[in-house]
């Protein structure tokens, strides 16, 4: 089986650090621009009365900032172009995984077959979603295996399954940005407003809390927490998850989520600075310019 998001991934890789050294390039050509016109009127005056040959410099320093400029457009839309393709991907992710994995120091590793490796992969999803070492779900991703921490096989099988599931799912918001912003406003609705802001401004939060800080009773608490948590009801991928019985916490959707329903709906003064951990949603699904 061939594997191209190794591929497409290196190719984004390799266009981000032309990016950055060619906009660090055009960050200089403004500085020289910037002193060129304050010094350059004076320059070309004392050469006149000097009778001195005077070459200008900042027509040939605006051509080079419209150059630099133009290729960091073209470079962005190639950018976009590969992270589109890396992400349809990652819908159809299908990870060289071993039959049965090994079991070192409490951790189940999931090493991949054939000695296969996938860094480019790897540390673009660390880019791109901001996390790093990247877990998800429970689940360590490295460049040759994966690794879990679980009481046995099964759990662990589940926890990669749940872990790719997740993945897979924010490929779909990358590709399907209005998702978003149609859960950010389901989420303002008055059945979850108020626990939905709780929760994101929490690292995790029990029902006790959400019950005290919400002043709701603690068996509609849990209602509302439940429907958070359902698949069924937030297609692809729930914004919430429970931790452990009776403890909440966000999903990465739901960070997204967190940082988008702040942007729309201005709840920084409910949205704590934990939301500084939060992925930004318009550099994930390229909004940004």
């Amino acid at each position: 089986m061939e594997y191209s998001i190794e591929e497409v991934a290196s190719k984004w890789l390799t266009k981000k650090k032309e990016y950055t050294e060619i906009l660090n390039e055009l960050r200089g050509i403004e500085k020289k621009i910037a002193s060129a016109k304050e010094i350059e009127p004076l320059e070309r005056e004392y050469a006149e009365i000097a009778g001195l040959g005077y070459k200008e410099e900042l027509s040939e320093l605006e051509r080079k900032r419209l150059e630099l400029t133009k290729k960091l457009q073209n470079i962005q839309e190639e950018q976009q172009r590969l992270m589109h393709n890396f992400f349809e991907e990652i819908k159809n992710l299908v990870l060289p995984l071993p039959p049965v994995p090994t079991k070192e120091d409490g951790l189940f590793i999931f090493k991949y077959r054939d000695e296969m490796s996938f860094p480019s992969m790897i540390v673009t999803l660390e880019e791109v979603l901001q996390l790093k070492p990247l877990i998800i779900e429970n689940v360590v991703f490295k460049e040759n295996c994966l690794e879990v921490k679980a009481i046995d096989e099964k759990e662990a099988k589940r926890e990669v399954v749940s872990a790719i599931k997740e993945l897979k799912s924010l490929a779909e918001i990358y590709l399907s940005p209005q998702l978003v912003d149609s859960f950010c406003k389901k989420l303002r609705r008055d059945r979850y407003r108020t626990i939905w802001e709780i929760i994101t401004s929490k690292t995790s939060i029990t029902l006790e809390e959400l019950s005290k800080q919400a002043k709701r009773e603690r068996k509609e608490i849990l209602q509302v927490c439940y429907d958070l948590t359902r698949r069924r009801l937030w297609k692809p991928s729930p914004p919430v998850k429970r931790k452990e019985r009776g403890i909440y916490e966000l999903t990465i959707l739901g960070r997204i989520l967190s940082k988008r329903y702040c942007e729309v709906y201005g709840e920084k003064e409910k949205i704590t600075q934990q939301l500084s951990a939060s992925i930004s949603l318009n550099k994930f699904i390229g909004r940004e310019g």
